[in-house]
Order: structure tokens, then sequence, then C-alpha cells
């Protein structure tokens, strides 16, 4: 009996290691094309966070000037972070929350983006992180320039942008002059869920 209890505590401590819980805080810079102020251009700043652990992950912009109200949760995915994006790699679904009459927000099914990456020999350290580069020239003309890092096990990243050997640290798009970097990496004491599609929240 105590053999088993032993071996049931080792696989217990075994999945909380591997259901370990990531928080990456992005800041997204973008220009806003034709305006400038006093011969400088101007630009739109916004704040984003990616939640990942082996399974799931949840994306979400953060209204400017407003704090983080999804910060101090325990739980993520038992209500919806209102236009946010959730992928499960154990099915492969990508799900994103759109709004619906009366402010109630719904999950719906999301066709996946195909990329064209190529991957170069390019390195560079983020928040001492390693990482490497991959480019992709997309169809509208212009280059995405994207650095992840695989010593994150994992194949998450912001917005659409997963799928690669490593997590996505930074997006840096050339034509509109977007940058998307990372801020922060931390492992949280969160536990994530996968929340029910077509639930208002």
């Amino acid at each position: 009996m105590k053999f088993i209890l032993i071996v049931l505590s080792f696989l217990v401590s075994e999945i909380a290691v591997s259901q370990k819980t990531y928080s990456i805080y992005y800041s997204q810079v973008t220009e806003i094309a034709d305006f400038t102020l006093q011969g400088q251009k101007l630009t739109h700043k916004i704040n984003a966070r990616l939640i990942f652990n082996d399974s799931i992950s949840f994306f979400y912009f953060i209204t400017p000037n407003k704090k983080d109200k999804f910060k101090d949760k325990k739980i993520i995915g038992d209500k919806l972070v209102h236009h946010g994006l959730v992928y499960n790699r154990n099915n492969d679904e990508l799900l994103s929350e759109v709004a619906w009459p009366k402010k109630n927000y719904y999950l719906l099914k999301t066709e996946q983006p195909v990329f064209g990456w190529t991957f170069t020999k390019e390195t560079k350290s983020l928040l001492g992180y390693k990482c490497n580069q991959a480019i992709w020239p997309n169809s509208s003309g212009d280059t995405l320039f994207v650095w992840y890092t695989n010593e994150i096990n994992n194949i998450f990243g912001p917005m659409y942008y997963f799928g690669l050997p490593g997590v996505v640290l930074e997006v840096h798009g050339h034509k509109k002059n977007s940058l998307l970097t990372v801020k922060s990496i931390d492992v949280v004491p969160i536990t994530l869920v996968q929340p029910d599609k077509n639930i208002p929240g």
C-alpha cells in the first residue's frame, strides 16, 4: 500500500511538472500610415498576453490605459477574455472569441493561416533567451520576421503565429512597420481549462 502511494505521488508530481504554465506579456507598436504629428509618425501602442501549458494557449490584447483584468486570475478558460484566441494543441483546433448581440461573446472555430516559413541562421537574445529567426514573405507584399526560442519547448505564440519549433517572442511586420515584442516571461500558478464552445461570456 505504501509503495502504491509513493507511485501515485510520483505520477502526480510528474503531471504537475509537465503542465507548467507560462505567462508572456508583449508590447505591440504599429505606425499609423500617412499620419504625422510635428514631423513624427504617429504610432498605436497596445499590450498583449499569451498564457499556455503543454496543451492549450490563450492569447488576448489588453485594452489601452486599462489594467489586465485577468492578471490575478488563478483559473483561465472558465470565462471568455473578449476578443481572444484559444488554441488546443491536442486536437489542433483554433477558436476565436467574437461579439454577439447584447454584448455576449462566443467561441467559434477559426481557420488556421498557412505560413511558408523560411528559417535563417540569424540568432539574437530576448530577455536572456536565445532566439532563432524565421521569415515569411506573404502575398500582400509584406515580410514577417519572427524570432522564436526553443529554450521553452513548445509551439505556441502570439496571435496566429504558432507551430514553429519554439515559442514566438517577437514578430516584426516590415511593410506596416509593426513590432510585437516580449516584455516579460514568467512561470505562474495558473490552471488553464478548455472553455465551452458557443457559450456566452
